[in-house]
Formats: C-alpha cells, sequence, structure tokens
C-alpha cells in the first residue's frame, strides 16, 4: 500500500455543480404517495387498486351478525353494492374514520344510487332522504374531494404523456472542477509535487432498470476531461475522486445486473466498470464518487476496494439484520482473448468481507482480497483490512 509522505498535495480549489433529474423523481414519488393516500380513504377510482368491491357482507372475515353495525352494512352490500374491503377480505370496523374517508364512501354510494336511478331501478323514499341531508351536510368535502381527484388524474396523465420509461429511472449530473496541486512532495519525499492549474467537466448520465421489482440493471454512460493527478503527486491517492481523463469521448463506465435468490441473499454479475465496493461495502461515511463524498481517492474509500476491474461476479447474503457476508471476483480486462487476458488469466481480485453492524452508527467488518497484477508482476498480494 502506498503511503504519502510528508505534505499531502493540497488541492487548491475545486468547484463542484450538480444538474440532477433526481427532482424530478422525487416529485413523482410524492405524487405516487398521494394517490395511495387516495387509495386508502376509498375514493371509487382508487377503490380498484387497494380495496375490494363487497358483493355479500359475509366476505369480510372480520363482520360477524352479532356485530351492532352488521345490519346496516349487509343492507348497503345488498340494495346499493358500495362498501368495499381491504384485499385481505377485512372491514376494519372499528378503524377511526376521518370526515374525508366518510365523504369519500359517502361519494362511492351516491354514485351507485345515480346509477340505479339511471337505470330506473326503485329506490327507497327514506334512503333518497337520507342521502340528501347527507349530500348537504358533507357537500364542503364532496368538493374537496372531487377538485383533489380532478388535480391528480391532470397531474397523472402530465406524467403519462412525458414519462421517460415506465420500468427506467433515469439520473444525470455534471461537474466542473478548477483544481491545481500547489504544494507538498510526490510519495518517494524526493520530488516536490507540481501541476498547472486546470479546469474540466464530468458528465454522467445512470440508468436503472427493474423488471420485477426486485432486481436492478444498472447502466451508467460517461465522459469528461477532468486529468488525473497521480503523475503530479506520485500515487494515485491523489487524484480527485471524479477524475475523467477521457478526452470528452462518451464510454460506457458501468453496466451490472443484481437480482434476489430468496429474501436475504443477491447476486451481482458485471460485464463492465465492476469494483470492488459494487461487491462489499466500504463502511465509509466519506464513500461517493465525487459529486458527494471526499473529493480525493485518498479520502474516498480504503486502498482494499481499488484494485481495476472490469467484469465481475458477487454474491451477498444477510444472516438477520446485524451480519453481512460479502464474496466477489473481479477481473480485468475480462474480455482479452490474449494472452494475459481473458477472465481467469489477466488481472484479478478475489475479495470476501464479513460485516457486524451491532448498532446504526457503528459497523466492524473484516475484509480480505486477493490480488494478482498483470501488468506488472505475477506474484500475488494480500491485504487485509480491519
Amino acid at each position: 500500500m502506498n503511503i504519502i509522505k510528508k505534505t499531502t498535495p493540497i488541492i487548491l480549489a475545486t468547484l463542484v455543480t450538480g444538474i440532477s433529474t433526481t427532482s424530478v423523481q422525487a416529485e413523482t414519488n410524492q405524487l405516487i404517495e398521494q394517490l395511495q393516500k387516495y387509495s386508502q380513504e376509498g375514493t371509487e377510482q382508487s377503490n380498484s387498486n387497494n380495496l375490494n368491491q363487497v358483493t355479500n357482507v359475509n366476505q369480510l372475515r372480520d363482520v360477524s351478525p352479532t356485530d351492532w353495525a352488521y345490519e346496516a352494512l349487509r343492507s348497503l352490500v345488498d340494495r346499493y353494492g358500495c362498501i368495499v374491503g381491504y384485499p385481505n377480505q377485512t372491514y376494519r370496523g372499528n378503524r377511526a374514520l376521518s370526515r374525508y374517508e366518510f365523504a369519500a364512501g359517502l361519494n362511492s354510494c351516491l354514485n351507485q344510487i345515480e346509477r340505479l336511478i339511471a337505470s330506473s331501478e326503485a329506490i327507497i323514499r327514506e334512503d333518497l332522504d337520507t342521502i340528501n341531508r347527507l349530500t348537504q351536510e358533507f357537500e364542503a368535502e364532496l368538493a374537496a374531494i372531487g377538485g383533489r381527484i380532478d388535480n391528480l388524474e391532470s397531474r397523472i396523465a402530465f406524467l403519462e404523456d412525458h414519462q421517460f420509461s415506465t420500468t427506467t429511472k433515469l439520473a444525470g449530473e455534471v461537474i466542473f472542477a478548477l483544481s491545481d496541486v500547489f504544494a507538498g512532495s510526490k510519495n518517494n519525499a524526493t520530488e516536490d509535487a507540481d501541476a498547472e492549474a486546470t479546469f474540466g467537466d464530468r458528465v454522467r448520465l445512470e440508468l436503472e432498470t427493474s423488471f420485477n421489482g426486485q432486481d436492478l440493471l444498472f447502466t451508467r454512460l460517461s465522459t469528461g476531461n477532468i486529468p488525473s493527478l497521480a503523475e503530479a503527486t506520485g500515487t494515485f491517492q491523489g487524484d480527485l475522486a471524479f477524475a475523467e481523463p477521457a478526452d470528452n469521448d462518451l464510454v460506457l463506465e458501468v453496466l451490472f445486473y443484481t437480482f434476489g435468490i430468496g429474501s436475504n441473499t443477491d447476486i451481482l454479475i458485471g460485464v463492465a466498470g465492476t469494483a470492488a465496493d459494487d461487491l462489499a461495502s466500504t463502511i465509509s461515511v466519506l464513500d461517493g464518487d465525487g459529486g458527494s463524498g471526499a473529493v480525493s481517492t485518498f479520502g474516498t474509500r480504503s486502498p482494499i476496494y481499488l484494485p481495476a476491474g472490469d467484469a465481475g461476479l458477487g454474491i451477498t447474503h444477510r444472516f438477520g439484520e446485524k451480519v453481512e457476508l460479502n464474496a466477489g471476483y473481479l477481473a480485468f480486462p475480462a474480455n482479452d482473448p490474449n494472452e494475459d487476458g481473458g477472465i481467469f488469466n489477466a488481472s484479478y481480485t478475489a475479495i470476501g468481507q464479513i460485516a457486524f453492524n451491532p448498532a446504526d452508527s457503528l459497523t466492524l467488518a473484516v475484509t480480505y482480497t486477493h490480488t494478482r497484477d498483470q501488468s506488472d508482476t505475477e506474484t500475488g498480494s494480500n491485504l487485509a483490512n480491519l
């Protein structure tokens, strides 16, 4: 492991600006929460999502003939069919009811009665008088619910017309950085670190796709021209965390697919840009990719999680909520058919980690990696991190 001696090179100035589409996703999530709230209020339009129409009062498992309101429920179900239950066939009659929820239920019965009148079916006069009285009493609540539903319908229609995808979330980020190394020595302690001031950018587009809600296909497209400072500082640990010396050529930076086996085990298959931190938690609050976390590679995470990676395979298994086991294998470059390439002949890293989380603010981990670096020597290097 390289250790920076003497004075660590100092970054003169770094300006980071993020432009992200995650705010759009946040607004969408808020709208979805509102829709779920309305569905719980029992509006007829939302009933199809969270509540089930009852055709016989005996379908409700928590309603019995001895209940004081049994006859009232049976009458509403038999006469007008405007009573709904929860998906688990319960009515939850002892649950507190707000005026908005009552208005929503009343609105459902009103709509059903209007359909019966339109079809010339008989309606009991006493029921009509009761409905008229209730309609007048809850006129304000019914109007409010109608307005809120109309507003939601228009917003849903807009989102449906402008949505990016029904299965994929898109996020973007742009970083502009003004940087310079102006003091300190290289890690060999014999040369001064020296570099000119630079101004560059990094741009990322990330696509998160789920096919069944329990899996993730992650794709990252990236470009930029922020230079590496490894030559100036004598160590890659002196790089900016968001260094992207790609000459502004768009590349596929990361592509992996992860899915669950049961409720406690996840499998990750990576074909491009897979790294050790994708296979195991780095146990670092400063972990990030430059847009978040530490601004330097040195501060981001331990070097044990920074071997070169390309294709990889990883497994994560959780033993309850406190203990997690990670294991994985990385190869670089995995798609090179030459003698020193391929999955097994190229540089590779095998990693295993056990993490213990006794409290929310405390995590302990034992990590082991075995690395073969074909770019320099065929000898393996072993590191342990506690």
